[in-house]
């Protein structure tokens, strides 16, 4: 009778401990689960956010000749920050040529609503670049501008998607160009939601 009961625990341990490890494997599973499920579904970049000069929410229409036929024209939906920009560019239709050039990689999905952090260029607005680090980028570039110079004069191309501005590089100096330097820059907007107004509303606090 002993060596029955014995035998029987022996058989039944293996099983109990099979069953907590599933069970403990199935709420970790469970646990991950969750992480994502409440894991925000934009994830702003505070150092481009930080050197960018205004918030701004902006509407993109579909119809331009980039790779994903983004307008390169805007119209501003509401300024969050700063007060100033606010009063100059409330319902106004801007012109920012990087938009057209912004595919998956840069945060562009399809043509709705869209929160962009602008820097003032001489005579117009510009998507912020994320701050890279030279010899240690986070990221691969999204795009690339170029300055060429030589016997046939100097030639530039501005914010080119980075695949096409290396290819551009490569032309100019099949063609003869001597010094042809290419600028990477990142830039990135971002599908305006409830994820991305919690995130800005609460970079716009800290500048307070």
């Amino acid at each position: 009778m002993m060596r029955m009961d014995s035998g029987y625990a022996a058989m039944t341990f293996p099983k109990a401990r099979l069953a907590v490890s599933a069970c403990l494997f199935l709420g970790w599973l469970g646990f991950l689960f969750f992480l994502w499920w409440q894991a925000p579904t934009v994830v702003l970049s505070k150092p481009q956010f930080l050197i960018a000069q205004a918030y701004v929410v902006v509407d993109i229409k579909a119809g331009g000749r980039g790779p994903m036929g983004a307008d390169e024209e805007v119209k501003v939906v509401s300024v969050l920050w700063p007060e100033k920009v606010r009063q100059d560019l409330a319902g106004q239709v801007l012109r920012i040529p990087e938009v057209a050039s912004c595919t998956e990689t840069s945060g562009y999905q399809r043509p709705g609503i869209y929160l962009l952090p602008l820097m003032k260029a001489p005579d117009s607005w510009i998507i912020a670049p994320v701050p890279r680090l030279e010899y240690f980028p986070r990221e691969k570039p999204t795009h690339g501008s170029l300055e060429a110079a030589g016997i046939f004069g100097v030639r530039s191309a501005w914010r080119l998607p980075y695949d096409e501005a290396k290819k551009v590089k490569k032309d100019w100096e099949a063609l003869g160009y001597d010094h042809v330097a290419l600028r990477a820059e990142e830039l990135r907007i971002y599908v305006w939601n409830a994820d991305a107004k919690t995130q800005v509303n609460d970079l716009i606090a800290s500048k307070k």
